[in-house]
């Protein structure tokens, strides 16, 4: 009896050890090795090359919107599974999982947008996360999330890395070095350009729609209230604010598509994960025409970025009063969806995508955005209320072991018996 259930207890340990090597296994994800950066001298230029619209610049893609029919962007924000939720946690991951299906079957995109926080920042959540909307065959860009720029895990740059070259229909890309900056002054790869262009009968033979600004809003920094004289924080948060070579870019990148516009104008909007300061005087100005709730209170840097300043004199010039960026889409904090129209901008904060790290039950789902041919676009919210009925898969696991460890138990059982029988006749 003891040597049956030496094996026994052998073969449980066995199979949980294979069970915690498939988990644990994950190859070093290669180094980025592009070396690009940007100064506000850098030419911008766009063409109708073999049918197609491209660009003098990697990081600015180029999407065809076709033409008389509405552009349909899916935003999703905050999935949040690491490693443990993935290989443990199985409620979230299933919940995840249908809300994406539910969501993307219900809105039928154009575009699917993630600002931010898909996991910790490691190669097996980008991959598990990434696969999963890929397989639906809809270009998606992502931005990174507060977590996702946690440099204690794989950096920025071997995610770009994985996001450029692991999905069909990705399309991030990492841009230039020189822009973000993210824990103890890594780098902060992806900020990059989506624009959505239509396809016309004048001598270019196109035109964008609305440029997209897809921007790394990075984790934390310090700040030091000498700094910011005359100011008082509006939270107690450290989280970050756009360097003031972002804001740069942002001004160099609206200037530049101007002329790729419908009578030289071109509106555009800026996707990232930690809101910008403005989303605190925009829910100061709601008005009965804005929708959405805040739950908690609205996580931006602590002292005013002044990003909202640039957009609305993205040109310099005090005489113009077309502003550009009229919509603004964050995540970050996952019971704020509020969209309010604030100078005309729309503030909007991306619904949390399913129930990964907090989450309200009613407060689940996707944002809908929907632009018409001028670029206007319009918002609502996506609620999902899908419940995952499935065992944690760490109990999955033990009830296998346990399963066949009584099963290895009861064959030699009756094996002891068959040899008495045989032994006894």
């Amino acid at each position: 009896m003891k040597k049956v259930w030496r094996v026994s207890v052998c073969i449980m340990a066995l199979l949980l050890a294979c069970l915690g090597l498939s988990a644990c296994k994950d190859d070093e994800t290669p180094s980025y090795d592009k070396d690009q950066t940007w100064s506000k001298e850098d030419s911008y230029s766009l063409s109708l090359t073999d049918g197609k619209v491209v660009s003098d610049k990697d990081y600015v893609i180029c999407l065809e919107k076709e033409k008389d029919k509405d552009f349909v962007i899916l935003n999703m924000s905050d999935i949040q599974l690491g490693v443990t939720e993935i290989d443990v946690m199985a409620e979230q991951t299933e919940r995840a999982k249908a809300t994406i299906k539910e969501l993307i079957e219900r809105v039928q995109p154009d575009l699917i947008t993630i600002t931010g926080d898909q996991g910790y920042g490691t190669k097996r959540s980008i991959l598990y996360i990434g696969n999963l909307i890929d397989t639906y065959g809809i270009p998606w860009a992502p931005v990174y999330g507060n977590h996702d720029n946690q440099e204690e895990t794989d950096t920025t740059g071997q995610q770009a890395y994985l996001y450029e070259n692991s999905f069909r229909n990705c399309l991030f890309q990492g841009g230039a070095k020189n822009l973000a900056v993210v824990a103890e002054n890594a780098i902060g790869y992806g900020n990059y350009i989506v624009n959505v262009v239509e396809k016309d009968a004048t001598a270019r033979g196109f035109h964008v729609v609305k440029s997209l600004l897809f921007v790394n809003s990075g984790e934390n920094m310090v700040y030091r209230a000498e700094e910011y004289p005359g100011e008082e924080p509006i939270n107690d948060h450290n989280y970050a604010m756009l360097t003031d070579t972002q804001k740069e870019w942002y001004k160099w990148a609206v200037q530049k598509v101007q002329p790729y516009g419908t009578d030289g104008m071109v509106s555009s909007a800026m996707f990232l994960h930690i809101p910008i300061y403005a989303y605190n005087t925009a829910w100061a100005n709601k008005n009965a025409d804005s929708i959405g709730e805040m739950r908690e209170p609205i996580c931006s840097s602590p002292y005013d970025d002044h990003v909202f300043e640039i957009m609305q004199d993205f040109d310099e010039n005090p005489e113009t009063t077309y502003k550009s960026t009229d919509l603004i889409v964050a995540g970050h904090d996952h019971i704020n969806d509020f969209v309010v129209e604030y100078e005309g901008t729309q503030f909007v904060y991306g619904l949390k995508t399913g129930s990964g790290c907090y989450y309200d039950k009613d407060m689940s789902g996707g944002t809908k955005i929907v632009m018409d041919g001028t670029g206007n676009c319009t918002v609502s919210l996506e609620f999902v209320d899908v419940y995952a009925p499935i065992l944690p898969y760490w109990l999955i696991a033990v009830i296998i072991v346990v399963l066949a460890g009584i099963s290895v138990l009861v064959y030699f059982l009756l094996k002891r018996r068959k040899q008495k029988k045989l032994k006894n006749s």
